[in-house]
């Protein structure tokens, strides 16, 4: 009986999201015709070949897949803070600070503080839930609240409410950024502030200020948001891009963005970064939205999305669990470090549970497994100047946490940012995690599934032996085969046995048949190879 040997697929750009989508998959093709080996333009060349078709905790990288662990940056805010998103606010003198709405709670991490500060509305009640927008403009950070009004911060004064000149405030939905100018809306009808005042929406031709209903609009508005080139305008039935003219009399041309969907939740775009698109789940699917133009791309995410199936491995018990909702996952879109697309997703809204990442620079994807309620690009939050004593005047000392030193209130310098150390997520009562990519992290705790093998439709599949790289030393790591006998349901995890243990690379063997056959990783691992040796059994 002849021994094969095969190097297993790490470089996949398809994922299927769930299992029922991954198909039987041959090692020799025989009559099979899913393969497409000859068609080198083909978007599909992946078809046919063995891939992991489950993962959580678990991110791309260019030699191959590595599971990822967890920092927790920030400690709560309260265990019932109810926070639902997070901003960064910048000053002129460059400090920045992390700012969560909470429905006028308005906490804030201010690093001369040390934890989280409450600045809550006196004079105003905020129902659940309202719209949150932002806006960075002419140097300065400000905040709107749907209905409410606009809000400026202050180390000192906490948030002041800010007057729009020109526009009535009950009517305003949001407001964004772009080219220098203070964008609001309304559900009819975009403004564009003055160059030299961001808050002065009075128009005038000399000063720039200006606007008007949207003719292209189909549909009332729904938000607007700022992309290289001008803004979007995002409506119930379709987008229109604005595009800047650099014309102070006439800042903006305004057309319909050709190809797209129409939209209702400022939720379903990852925009918030300088790529030059966003990216929008909208009616006809998720596109690529640019001020001309949608394209739809990630088909599968797509349809994964709107399948209405919820699936999930149990480390425990190292079986699916899966159940079919009767209505679409909750979902909310991110864009983190200009790098990586993250569609976070749950049962509930506002309670997320996983989340779909698309790594841009290799085009492949992730899959995290942590709750949150956003995902956003940690920027450290410390003032960029020393803190002076009359700063703390009117600070008692028992508000600073216990970490803070004297010596911390002189040294406010933020250190310089490095590359994948900022991507976060933020959960419900306020505290931080980032995403952590050093391979030397033993307590990592990836889910990684690969497979369904068969060498031939006609026979079964023995598995011998499986060489896993890279393993680190005291990693935690286990491996187990998860067979099928009639090629779709899984029976009980297999254990196999650790038979050889060399730097980096683990060989486990276990002399298994089924009809086919699944290779299941957990643990910490950085797997740039995975060799396996088997056999053909008999004739199923």
């Amino acid at each position: 009986m002849p021994t094969y040997y095969s190097r297993l697929n790490l470089a996949s750009a398809i994922f299927p999201f769930y299992t029922e989508a991954a198909g039987r998959t041959i090692m020799v093709p025989q009559m099979d015709e899913n393969w497409d080996r000859f068609n080198a333009a083909s978007t599909v060349q992946d078809k046919g070949v063995a891939q992991v078709f489950y993962m959580h905790n678990v991110m791309p990288i260019a030699g191959g897949f590595q599971s990822i662990g967890y920092i927790s940056e920030l400690q709560p805010v309260a265990p019932s803070a109810n926070c639902d998103d997070a901003f960064i606010l910048y000053k002129p003198d460059g400090s920045s600070y992390i700012y969560i709405p909470a429905n006028g709670a308005n906490y804030v991490y201010d690093a001369v503080y040390g934890y989280w500060v409450s600045y809550p509305f006196t004079n105003i009640v905020i129902p659940s839930p309202v719209l949150v927008t932002t806006a960075y403009v002419q140097g300065q950070s400000y905040v709107f609240y749907e209905g409410y009004g606009c809000f400026q911060y202050s180390t000192s004064l906490g948030f002041s409410s800010i007057s729009l000149t020109g526009l009535t405030i009950a009517n305003i939905i949001g407001i964004c950024a772009a080219n220098g100018y203070m964008i609001a809306w309304t559900a009819t009808a975009v403004s564009w502030s003055s160059l030299t005042q961001a808050t002065n929406f009075v128009p005038n031709i000399q000063t720039g200020a200006g606007g008007g209903a949207v003719a292209a609009a189909k549909g009332d508005i729904q938000f607007c948001l700022a992309i290289g080139g001008g803004f979007m305008i995002y409506c119930t039935n379709n987008i229109v891009g604005a595009s800047y003219t650099a014309n102070t009399s006439y800042p903006y041309i305004i057309a319909e963005s050709t190809g797209s969907g129409g939209i209702d939740s400022i939720y379903n775009v990852a925009y918030q970064s300088t790529l030059p698109y966003h990216v929008a789940l909208t009616t006809a699917g998720i596109q690529q939205v640019q001020i001309s133009s949608c394209t739809p791309i990630m088909p599968e995410v797509s349809d994964f999305l709107t399948s209405q199936l919820w699936e999930d491995f149990n480390e425990t018990t190292l079986s699916f669990t899966q159940s079919y909702l009767g209505s679409q996952v909750a979902v909310k879109f991110a864009v983190v470090s200009a790098r990586f697309i993250v569609i976070s997703y749950g049962q509930y809204v506002d309670t997320y549970t996983h989340a779909i990442v698309f790594d841009i620079l290799l085009n492949r994807y992730g899959k995290l497994k942590i709750p949150h309620v956003c995902a956003f690009t940690y920027d450290d939050p410390e003032a960029d100047t020393p803190v002076t004593y009359e700063d703390l005047i009117s600070t008692p000392i028992g508000s600073f946490g216990p970490s803070i030193t004297y010596g911390s209130f002189f040294s406010g310098i933020p250190s310089n940012p490095i590359p994948k150390k900022n991507f976060a997520f933020i959960s419900s009562n306020g505290s931080i995690s980032l995403v952590d990519f050093e391979i030397s992290e033993a307590n990592a705790d990836g889910v990684f599934i690969i497979g369904k093998y068969q060498m031939q439709r006609s026979n079964v599949f023995v598995h011998q032996e499986t060489d896993v790289e890279s393993i680190n030393p005291g990693s935690t790591f286990s491996f187990y085969l998860l067979p099928t006998f009639d090629g779709k349901d899984f029976a009980a995890a297999v254990p196999c046995t650790l038979n050889a243990n060399d730097t980096l690379i683990r060989t486990y063997g276990k002399r298994y048949t089924a009809k086919n056959i699944s290779l299941l990783c957990m643990g910490a691992f950085n797997l740039t190879s995975i060799v396996m040796k088997f056999t053909i059994g008999g004739f199923r």
